[in-house]
Order: C-alpha cells, then structure tokens, then sequence
C-alpha cells in the first residue's frame, strides 16, 4: 500500500537557511518510514507563507487537494508570517497584535483545517505550535513582549487543532530556553540542529499518539 507524507508550511516546512533536505519535514520523513517503507514524501513549504494564503490555496488548487486527499501524514507550520505581518501592520506596536491575531489567526487556520477535513478525515494532521524567535541572552526585550502574542496565537492554534482532530505539537517548548542552540542567530529561523529537535517533536507527538 502506497502512503504519503505531505509537508504543508513556511520558510520552516521549507527548510530556509538549511536546505530542503535538512528541513525538519525530512528528518521527520526517514523517521515515518521506519513503520511505513512504503512512505512517499513531498514538501510543499513556502517561505513567507501565511494562514490566508495557505487557505486560498487549498482552495483554488485542485492538485494540492488531491494529494491532501491521499496523505497519511500532514505536517503544518503556520502562524508565524501572520504574526510579522501584522507586527508591519501595525508599525511594531505589539498591543493591537495580539487581538488581532486572535481573531485572524484563528480564523484562517480554522478554515485550513475545514479544507483538509473535508478533503481527509483520516490522516494523521499535525501543526506546529509558534515558537519565539529571541533568545533571553540576545534579545531580552523583544523576547518579554512577544511571548504574551505568541502565547495567545498559540492558543488559538491549539483551539483550532483540537475541534479539528489535529495533533498540536510543542515546537515553542521543545525551543524554549535553548534559542542560542536551535536557531540561527541571523534570521532566528531553525538551524540544522534546530530542524533535528523540531522533527524529534512531531516523533514524540506521533508515538505517544496525542491527537488533538
């Protein structure tokens, strides 16, 4: 029997700064493959994706539906272009962020969800919580005034996953405390041990088969 993997996402889906083989979809592939050899893999990260384009496009393409429609696996990582976007919206102001993402944020990947529900009730869906990007070390006041957006942001997330039997998976606790380690100082996206920790995150969630 034939299965698919499918890697829907940003920059991190995409592998940005490591390559799309380093990504941590990749890593996450060869470790899926141990209980299905039979596993294909195809990644459709995008950088500077958001929620909203994520949701036109599941939309409008019918060849993204269809292997949404064949995939075991789903991996998603979004949210976090939402949160810069509003963030230059707003000229830096993070007060009216964190309301507006609430409500846009949760809105869009709701809609996401509805279109792979409806496209694939059965496949294992797995989303990404949003980490934050400054290290305490490095960036100690941007760190303290983002974590109360990205917290609300993820809640939203995990509000979503869990009417739509998504699997939440703990990338800001899996980072949290170790930035210096995980990210890449330069553009604050995942380095390649970085990319390691995050696939062993969706390993974790898989195994202990925490749907929801």
């Amino acid at each position: 029997m034939a299965y698919l993997y499918l890697a829907l996402g940003d920059s991190i889906t995409a592998g940005y700064g490591v390559g799309p083989a380093n990504s941590f979809a990749s890593v996450y592939y060869r470790f899926l493959q141990r209980n299905l050899p039979g596993l294909h893999y195809q990644n459709f990260g995008i950088n500077g994706l958001r929620s909203s384009d994520l949701t036109n496009w599941l939309a409008v393409d019918a060849g993204l539906a269809q292997r949404v429609a064949a995939s075991s696996v789903i991996t998603l990582t979004i949210g976090s272009n939402d949160l810069i976007h509003l963030l230059r919206v707003f000229a830096g102001d993070l007060a009216p962020v964190a309301p507006a993402a609430d409500v846009q944020l949760k809105d869009n990947v709701a809609r996401v969800a509805y279109y792979i529900r409806r496209l694939n009730s059965q496949a294992l869906v797995q989303a990404a919580a949003i980490y934050n990007p400054f290290s305490a070390r490095d960036y100690p006041a941007f760190r303290t005034g983002a974590q109360p957006v990205i917290d609300l942001a993820n809640a939203a997330l995990r509000s979503v996953c869990k009417e739509a039997g998504f699997a939440f998976v703990g990338a800001d606790r899996a980072f949290c405390g170790q930035e210096n380690l995980v990210l890449d100082p330069v553009h604050l996206h995942p380095n390649f041990h970085g990319h390691r920790v995050l696939a062993a995150a969706f390993a974790a969630s898989t195994q202990a088969g925490h749907i929801g």
